[in-house]
């Protein structure tokens, strides 16, 4: 094979590899492919490299240098650096931070590598034909999770650890392990989606373009029923910058559409919220803690020898938002646990549960008759009344204080042959005790206090959840637990240096999305085949600027399925400013 067939494979190669990328980094199985004790390999990271290896090996067959961003290069280069000093002096937890800092890479690298493949507008209109596909996938496994449609359910299971729930509703996740990373992605996808129906519309292509508004409506739907208040308005600002940017540039009918896309978002929120009362308390209020409320008034216990079964009359008040209806799949019940004297240890913790006999509304009163079954030894405890959501929560896990009162066990009445074991004390969950869902305010206080204790070089990249139960005098928190802020968080991670070289890469990264829109402009204006090439470069600077504004509210770079598809995107903002828009045939 001669040197320019070798060349030709080995960019077709790359560049399938790029597609594959897009397509299958939403589908990453919550199990690695490969275990060790210093990293986990999973398919998203093969992905990653799989990109980086057939680029490059490209680049080494053609005897060419890649067409990067020189500011985003220098930018993106400085990023990391100070990310991976960060993690090699980080305080605690340094392996960490290092796997952090190694997802960074792989992705800035596939990043790298979409900027110099994606060369053309068809290139481009392909790989957003292929994540927009993926997209729809997702959101047709999400649609069917939150039906709970059993083969659904029981396929989602090898994406995550265990299904999300907000009071009565799914919050669905489908593929990603957690809903608001599923927000994200269907967010960034939600733009790219509008430029293909822009592009069927002005290529007359009807079939095409009802197709696309279906899969538009398909993943809005599915991104609404992640119940994320701030999907919503990211996904509002995405559509905007379409509205704003076609506007400019004359493009009416384009405008049109894009706000269009704007009242399908309003329509679909307006008529789940309907369906749905869940999705307007949510959009409502920033967390369910406030949905879960109750007060318990039981009548005087009587005395209990060990293993005695006695009927307590308990009357509860609903004092938080949710009604309690028995007919709900997750229905809401009376329960109890048994404490040890102090409160700190658990004799047992799950009574049996009570149902109700009606409805109970917020405000309202219903008297149950509870069995309370004493513990098997006699001695001073704890009994601890407790609502609980059917797979959902304990009342107490949301912050609601459980009514305590101390129950002196006597021996038993009847003496036993054989005598039962002991008592072995159970810690409380963790859920019951500890704030595993703290206020946005209390998250960024944190984050502040974390670069204010150490501004030089941070607590280390991504080590704010492991580092936050420090900064809070928990011994006990939810390790999984972000910032809520992207930018707060590189800062708390990274100290003020390493959140001053993230701020000047986002910055590059916007002026690139802006200048790559302004560069494909005039052929569009002249209706010349640059046409493509505006629509993809805007789309791409419109999931940009979505990713930008919910990571105000949520952070999101430790998750390699959804930065992988971020990259992407980057790519394509790169693209259309590495590769200057000309007029080209091929671009048609």
């Amino acid at each position: 094979m001669d040197r320019v067939s070798l060349t030709t494979v080995s960019e077709k190669l790359a560049w399938m590899a790029v597609l594959l990328l897009a397509g299958l980094a939403p589908f990453q199985p919550v199990q690695p492919l490969a275990h060790s004790d210093l990293t986990d390999l999973h398919t998203g990271t093969v992905l990653a490299l799989l990109v980086l290896t057939l680029w490059l090996a490209h680049l080494v067959v053609a005897r060419r240098r890649p067409r990067p961003s020189a500011p985003l290069t220098v930018s993106l280069g400085l990023f990391l650096a100070m990310a991976l000093l960060a993690a090699c002096l980080a305080p605690s937890d340094r392996l960490e931070s290092v796997k952090f800092v190694v997802r960074l890479g792989l992705g800035a690298g596939a990043c790298l590598a979409v900027a110099d493949q994606a060369a053309t507008a068809t290139r481009r209109t392909r790989l957003i034909q292929v994540m927009v596909s993926a997209a729809g996938l997702v959101g047709l496994l999400g649609l069917a999770e939150y039906a709970g449609l059993p083969l659904a359910l029981a396929l989602l299971d090898q994406f995550k650890l265990a299904p999300t729930h907000v009071g009565e509703a799914v919050r669905i996740s489908a593929t990603f392990a957690y809903p608001t990373i599923t927000s994200m992605y269907l967010e960034l996808v939600i733009p790219l989606a509008v430029a293909l129906l822009w592009l069927a519309v002005r290529g007359r292509r009807r079939g095409a373009a009802f197709g696309w508004v279906l899969m538009l409506a398909l993943i809005t739907e599915a991104m609404i029923l992640t119940f994320t208040r701030t999907g919503l308005v990211a996904a509002a600002a995405a559509l905007l910058v379409l509205v704003g940017g076609s506007w400019r540039l004359g493009w009416r009918a384009e405008a049109r559409l894009a706000l269009g896309a704007i009242g399908l978002v309003g329509v679909l929120v307006a008529g789940t919220a309907l369906l749905t009362p869940t999705l307007g308390l949510r959009l409502a209020t920033e967390n369910d803690r406030a949905w879960y409320g109750v007060t318990y008034a039981p009548a005087p216990l009587p005395s209990l020898a060990a293993s005695d079964t006695v009927m307590v009359a308990v009357t509860v008040t609903n004092t938080g938002r949710l009604a309690w209806s028995p007919a709900l799949p997750r229905p809401v019940s009376l329960s109890y646990h048994w404490l040890a004297h102090n409160e700190e240890s658990v004799v047992e913790w799950e009574g049996p549960r009570v149902r109700l006999p009606l409805t109970v509304e917020p405000g309202q009163s219903v008297t149950l008759a509870a069995p309370v079954i004493a513990p098997s030894h006699s001695g001073p405890v704890r009994l601890a009344w407790d609502m609980v959501q059917d797979n959902v929560t304990w009342f107490s896990a949301k912050a609601v204080p459980m009514y305590t009162t101390r129950v002196d066990v006597l021996p038993r009445r009847v003496a036993v042959a054989v005598e039962p074991p002991p008592i072995l004390l159970k810690p409380m969950p963790a859920a019951s005790r500890a704030d595993l869902s703290p206020s946005r305010r209390t998250l960024w206080a944190v984050a502040v206090r974390m670069a204010r204790d150490r501004p030089l070089l941070g607590v280390g990249p991504d080590n704010f959840r492991l580092a936050y139960g420090r900064y809070t005098g928990q011994d006990v928190w939810d390790p999984s637990i972000h910032s809520n802020n992207m930018y707060l968080e590189m800062f708390a991670d990274m100290g003020i240096p390493g959140g001053l070289a993230f701020l000047l890469f986002t910055a590059v990264s916007l002026a690139l999305a802006v200048q790559g829109v302004v560069l494909a402009a005039p052929l569009a204006r002249a209706n010349l085949p640059g046409d493509p090439l505006f629509v993809t470069s805007l789309a791409a600077a419109a999931s940009l600027v979505a990713w930008l504004a919910h990571g105000v509210l949520d952070s999101f770079y430790a998750f390699l399925p959804l930065t992988l598809i971020y990259w992407t995107i980057l790519g394509l903002v790169a693209a259309g400013v590495v590769h200057r828009p000309r007029q080209d045939p091929r671009d048609l």
